[in-house]
């Protein structure tokens, strides 16, 4: 099964020593130190991984491979490698990569989404070497992105385009715990290099040339052009070195060249590398009760395929030589003769179910797609389970196929029009299951005549039966109403009538929903009475029911002031909620929104930006989250820090993001604090856009928030001269009237700056208000309005700048002098007290650079000192 001897010697690898040792620095003190006192990976102070990028052919796996090698060779505690082959084949199906790796015992523990919070140290780190990140399943991604953040595992990966790899990994590049390196084709010099390495000797000059010109660089082009050039002649050795004809027939790319090597195989040949394109990884004797042994033995010698070894596993499995042999073949197949091949692999693969979820469904698909016959219970189950999986796409196929089938039971049908109404609500461009859910609602009614008749027994006994079912559909209903058409009235009333129809069995349930629901509204009462007697009834302590609405009872009571205590329950229903993932898997992206909007009340910058960094760290795998909002919580770290042109291109982008999809309209938030910092950049067109873009937007699952959407409007209103003091104290009594009393001093502060004449009638009412709201933040703002109404500069000026300290840079908002907007930034941060190094570390822009833009300020304003400044701001 040897290669034949083609080359006088296998191919060479040409070693890439710059690349190389930027990928070790990277790593910096390396797996050496991995999973120290199971920390996160940057609190440990090395990079988590690399991720190496570049165009097919270059030379990604070898340079990986050779990395992975340095990397054991170095390390004091030898790492586990865990390789993660990723094919096109099964990159759809939940855990597909990385349950070759894993027991099954430990994959299923992996799928109860249940970790301990933090994650224990291993006893032994991990090291995933991942081929071909792009193709990754989802839930894979994110479990192993889990493992990098905690502390647990680093990875070396390799991928076309950094842009193809799963959101979660991209999101560990965004944050810095990996890295990445970009390989690149090999230049003129290095390509005759190897040329005159492959063929053993000197290759003439000309010759080199026109290859590389033909081949740009790519390893893996050269090495099939050289190889087809020697097998047919074209490439030939004389006493000036060795020399090539290029032959007419050469295609002109990579692809091309593996496309003409494909279709000119026997077909006894391309049966084999169809098989295994249409279903690798492929294990061999499975492969071999398919094919002729000699058949295998000639694409193994052409090396079309190759051999992997699975981690636990003696049997190695086979695969495509390179992922474009395979990408090849696939393209180039029939849809007839593609289902022939998926029958062939498929009928002995179905009944490969070991239990786990994840072979489960792979199992469920692989019927289908023979068109075996499969229950309809597992169905419905299966449905289900690819939307608990976020595989939401595969859900709402296996429900359609379930309700194709005649005979459902009402309880059935009820059940897989919800399951398929959930998934659908995550994808974008669809109806997002409404015309599910009303199906279902429709179908209530007469499911439990039909039950209570088949049973004989009464209407509370029928409902209790397909309760789950029932609560599903009522629950989602309901959500749709608010989220969707942004009514919390007909959320409301869904549930009034789901208890009419379903009775005292499911009243506890929906009493449960309706508190959701007041808090999303932003009717905080309701739900901090709820969560009151819950923690006095549980002595203090929070558990897995308030789950349910723990992040809007921590919210009403920040609105109220009492943010210390908020905080605290956040951190505590944290602590509860990584343990109970599978029943609330929403409630811990909440619970991190809230805390870090507590923080951001509260003033505290530094914990506000460190909240930032570890917002994952500890997170299981699983949870639901709109991780849109990270962008959102960056973008308000860097408001925080007066770097508004930054924090609006992250919530550029956030705008976009939900501009494209939003499913439970959180995108109003990011809308209003763009046009707020737009207008605080001085980007004043842009931030009149946006304030218009805000205010005609529907809030749906912003209300909860919509007392600081305002005054972000206000603010943006205030900067650009359309609102004044009559508007600051209108928003004042509209906040007192919902107890959002942050809001209510934020609103009385800008009264008081708009205004100082006319301040002194609101000042009882300021500071009663500062009172009442924890953190310095709160004590700053009521400190500098009482200044400015004493005309006590000095105050002002102290008070400015520990405002400036805690997030507030209230010069920002005032009528602005003759500057341009990055002139008018560095005034603001000059104003605050910041030197000339601090604002260039903060801009990203040399000391010189900020000294001519305070000397332009200093000359545009007819003053010549900080203070004069300051004072004019």
């Amino acid at each position: 099964m040897s290669a034949p001897a083609i080359f006088p010697t296998a191919w060479p690898v040409l070693e890439r020593d710059g690349d190389r040792m930027r990928a070790l620095r990277a790593f910096a003190t390396g797996v050496q130190n991995l999973g120290s006192a199971g920390l996160p990976n940057h609190a440990t102070g090395h990079t988590a991984g690399l991720v190496v990028a570049g165009e097919p052919g270059v030379g990604k796996t070898t340079f990986a491979s050779g990395l992975v090698s340095a990397l054991l060779a170095d390390a004091r505690n030898s790492p586990l490698v865990v390789p993660v082959l990723c094919t096109a084949t099964s990159n759809s199906l939940p855990w597909s990569s990385l349950a070759p790796s894993m027991s099954t015992e430990s994959l299923a523990a992996a799928m109860e989404l249940v970790a301990s919070a933090p994650p224990k140290p291993q006893a032994r780190p991990v090291l995933y070497r991942i081929e071909d990140a792009h193709l990754l399943d989802t839930m894979s991604a994110t479990y192993i992105s889990w493992q990098v953040r905690a502390g647990q595992a680093e990875l070396v990966a390799t991928v076309r385009q950094l842009s193809a790899l799963p959101e979660s990994l991209q999101m560990l590049l965004k944050d810095s715990v990996v890295e990445s390196l970009r390989l690149d084709p090999l230049d003129a010099a290095d390509t005759r290099l190897l040329l005159d390495k492959a063929v053993g000797g000197p290759v003439d000059p000309d010759a080199a040339r026109h290859l590389y010109t033909l081949t740009r660089g790519n390893p893996m082009y050269l090495r099939e052009v050289v190889r087809s050039a020697l097998q047919s002649g074209d490439m030939f050795n004389t006493s000036t070195g060795w020399q090539w004809r290029r032959a007419s027939a050469v295609p002109g790319t990579l692809s091309r060249l593996i496309e003409r090597d494909m279709a000119g195989l026997p077909d006894a040949l391309r049966d084999v590398l169809e098989l295994v394109a249409f279903s690798e990884p492929i294990a061999l004797p499975l492969l071999l009760k398919m094919v002729r042994p000699q058949d295998f033995d000639a694409c193994l010698r052409a090396e079309h395929i190759a051999f992997v070894q699975p981690p636990r596993s003696l049997v190695p499995d086979v695969v495509s030589a390179h992922p474009l042999k395979g990408e090849a073949i696939r393209a180039a197949v029939s849809v007839s003769n593609r289902l022939r091949l998926h029958q062939m692999v498929n009928v002995h693969r179905a009944t490969a179910d070991d239990g786990s979820p994840a072979s489960m469904l792979r199992s469920t698909f692989w019927a289908l797609e023979c068109g075996l016959d499969v229950a309809t219970p597992t169905l419905i189950r299966a449905s289900w389970l690819a939307g608990e999986l976020q595989d939401f796409g595969h859900a709402v196929l296996l429900a359609d196929a379930a309700l194709a089938r005649t005979g459902l039971s009402p309880v059935q049908r009820l059940g897989t029009l919800a399951a398929k109404a959930f998934a659908a609500s995550f994808i974008p461009g669809s109806d997002g299951g409404v015309a599910d859910l009303e199906s279902a609602w429709v179908l209530l009614p007469a499911a439990a005549r039909q039950e209570a008749e088949r049973h004989h027994v009464g209407p509370d006994a029928v409902a209790a039966q397909f309760l789950e079912g029932a609560l599903a559909v009522t629950a989602l209903r309901a959500n749709f109403k608010l989220f969707r058409h942004d009514s919390p009235a007909a959320a409301l009333e869904a549930l009034d009538q789901a208890e009419l129809l379903l009775g005292p069995v499911a009243k506890a349930t929906l009493e449960g929903l309706r508190v959701q629901i007041h808090g999303w509204a932003g009717n905080f009462a309701p739900v901090i009475e709820t969560g009151e007697a819950a923690l006095s009834a549980n002595g203090g302590e929070v558990d897995e029911p308030m789950l349910a609405y723990l992040s809007m009872f921590a919210l009403g009571l920040g609105h109220r002031g009492g943010l210390f205590r908020a905080l605290d329950l956040c951190r505590e229903g944290l602590q509860v909620a990584r343990r109970c993932t599978a029943d609330y898997p929403w409630a811990v992206g909440e619970l991190r929104s809230v805390a870090h909007h507590l923080i951001l009340w509260i003033g505290d910058i530094e914990q506000l930006e460190q909240a930032r960094l570890e917002r994952r760290d500890f997170d299981p795998p699983g949870i639901q989250y709109d991780y849109t909002l990270d962008l959102v919580a960056s973008a308000n770290v860097a408001r925080a820090q007066g770097r508004w042109m930054a924090s609006a291109a992250d919530l550029q982008l956030a705008v976009e993001k939900y501009g494209a999809f939003d499913r439970n309209g959180l995108g109003a938030y990011a809308r209003a604090a763009l046009a707020a910092v737009l207008a605080l950049a001085g980007r004043k067109s842009e931030a009149a856009k946006a304030l218009a873009r805000s205010r005609g937007g529907a809030l749906r699952g912003s209300r909860n928030i919509e007392a600081e959407i305002l005054f972000m409007q206000l603010t943006a209103q205030a900067v650009l001269g359309d609102a004044g003091p009559a508007e600051a104290l209108e928003l004042a009594d509209w906040a007192a009237a919902r107890d959002a009393r942050v809001t209510e001093l934020d609103a009385l502060h800008l009264y008081v700056e708009l205004d100082p004449a006319a301040g002194a009638a609101v000042v009882p009412r300021l500071v009663t208000c500062g009172k009442m709201i924890d953190g310095g933040r709160a004590r700053w703002l009521v400190e500098h309005a009482l200044a400015l109404l004493a005309s006590d500069q000095v105050a002002a000026r102290r008070a400015r700048d520990s405002l400036a300290v805690h997030g507030v840079w209230v010069g920002a908002r005032n009528a602005r002098p003759a500057l341009t907007a990055r002139e008018h930034q560095i005034a603001v941060l000059v104003a605050a007290g910041l030197g000339n190094r601090e604002i260039g570390e903060r801009l990203v822009v040399s000391v010189r650079t900020v000294e001519s833009h305070v000397g332009r300020i200093f000359t545009k304003l007819g003053i010549n000192s900080r203070d004069q400044l300051a004072a004019r701001l």
